[in-house]
């Protein structure tokens, strides 16, 4: 369960598992599936303050992980990540470049990102009625339509770190009330200021791949497909080729798409032992999302988790 460290004017979480972050997500209004997708025990932590009706937050995870859910039109989310390891940070489908903001689009129909182990992830979340009507007031149509038309902007390293650099010290719990107000109206200027001036290249995505690559995403964590499954049965539920999807899945995802949906399950399973507070049959509910033999789920489960399901159990 998610650990909560009380601060003076910030709080600070500790979760052990994708889906302790997805249930802290759902709290702040994202109805988001968190998926691990690389090997080992997950740490992470999640650090966030409020100011000037804007929320700083930021989260930390050794391993990497993989977002997929409900875009919220009511919440406006400027993200930047810092990682040296790349290998898995994807946006809508797309490498995400070095030094950039994303996620802010309004143009777009659910959140898809992925990030890297070691990633270190800084959000500003504003409500958009908020948001937009700052921008528009002080710009007009020019920087809505850069809201509207694009979710990735290139930034400079000067700026980027303004901006990381601005976020920690909204959420150093050492600062007081009018400090964490000033920081929060120079962070709205430097954004629209950032994306005013940007000059730099939208990200290209190709709609047809984006359109698979989502499709599938979605019918992996429907918990619908047949067990056990096989690349052709997937490739005949998309309408589409092996090839194709195999290698559209693995830019995408940085997983062939086997591997993502067992992913997908042994975090179902998982998800499942935690809310059952350790009550739980193990063998049943790894049956019911397709593991049929009990010593490859255990296996895999301790490959991808760094515990056993017995261990997740006892937790409680």
């Amino acid at each position: 369960m998610l650990k909560v460290v009380e601060r003076n004017q910030s709080l600070l979480l500790v979760f052990y598992s994708a889906s302790e972050l997805s249930e802290f997500l759902r709290r702040i209004g994202f109805n988001v599936d968190v998926t691990q997708i690389t090997s080992g025990k997950l740490l992470g932590s999640i650090k966030i303050a409020s100011s000037c009706n804007l929320s700083f937050l930021s989260i930390d995870t050794n391993q990497g992980l993989q977002f997929h859910g409900e875009y919220n039109p009511k919440l406006t989310t400027i993200a930047m990540e810092t990682c040296a390891n790349r290998e898995f940070s994807m946006i809508q489908g797309e490498n995400l470049p070095q030094k950039c903001i994303a996620g802010y689009g309004t143009n777009k129909g659910s959140v898809f990102y992925s990030v890297s182990p070691g990633s270190s992830m800084s959000f500003i979340l504003a409500p958009s009625i908020l948001f937009q009507g700052m921008m528009h007031q002080i710009s007009g149509d020019r920087i809505l339509n850069t809201i509207h038309n694009s979710n990735v902007l290139r930034v400079n390293d000067a700026d980027f770190l303004y901006l990381t650099s601005q976020c920690k010290l909204q959420l150093d719990q050492k600062k007081n009330i009018q400090q964490r107000a000033d920081i929060a109206q120079d962070y709205m200027m430097k954004i629209h200021d950032i994306m005013l001036s940007n000059t730099s290249k939208p990200i290209s995505s190709n709609p047809a791949k984006k359109s698979l690559v989502l499709e599938f995403v979605k019918l992996a964590l429907s918990n619908q497909l047949e067990h056990p499954i096989t690349i052709h049965d997937l490739s005949k539920n998309l309408f589409t080729s092996k090839t194709n999807l195999s290698s559209q899945i693995k830019k995408a995802i940085g997983l062939s798409p086997m591997a993502f949906i067992k992913c997908v399950r042994l975090e179902q399973v998982r998800r499942e032992l935690l809310q059952s507070k350790g009550h739980a049959v193990i063998g049943e509910v790894a049956s019911q999302h397709g593991f049929t033999s009990r010593g490859h789920f255990a296996r895999d489960y301790l490959n991808l988790f760094g515990e056993r399901p017995t261990e997740t159990l006892s937790h409680f």
